[in-house]
């Protein structure tokens, strides 16, 4: 005769089980945006060296700064434009959820910097 913390031990070990055996992977898409200005955008993963991207290099190494005397800005502006879709897979009189619509959010992202150099040292 199975006692009653013995049966709670099974049902427990049967439901991790169970949990263990039917998880699939989570599915996600994104993407990441880590240039700091036009210049660094076009620039990436073209091997340039610090400082190179003009004054956006800054945002990564303040001492960049010191490669732009006097007074220098920089404006900078990107749009990124995305679209998509997503359709259920359930008819909408069933579940009502029906369509989701494009979830894509296009939008500009600006930038700018300004460095001046106060003394031949100080920036």
């Amino acid at each position: 005769m199975v006692t009653r913390k013995l049966r709670s031990i099974l049902l427990a070990g049967a439901s991790a089980a169970l949990v263990a055996t039917s998880a699939t992977g989570a599915l996600a898409g994104a993407f990441g945006i880590r240039e700091q200005s036009v210049v660094g955008g076009g620039m990436a993963f073209a091997g340039a060296a610090s400082g190179s991207a003009g004054l956006g290099s800054a945002f990564w190494n303040p001492a960049t700064i010191t490669m732009a005397p006097g007074w220098q800005s920089e404006a900078n502006g990107t749009f990124i434009g995305l679209s998509t879709v997503v359709r259920t897979q359930a008819p909408t009189p069933t579940l009502g959820l029906g369509q989701s619509g494009d979830i894509g959010i296009s939008g500009a992202i600006p930038a700018s910097y300004t460095t001046y150099q106060l003394t031949e040292n100080l920036w």
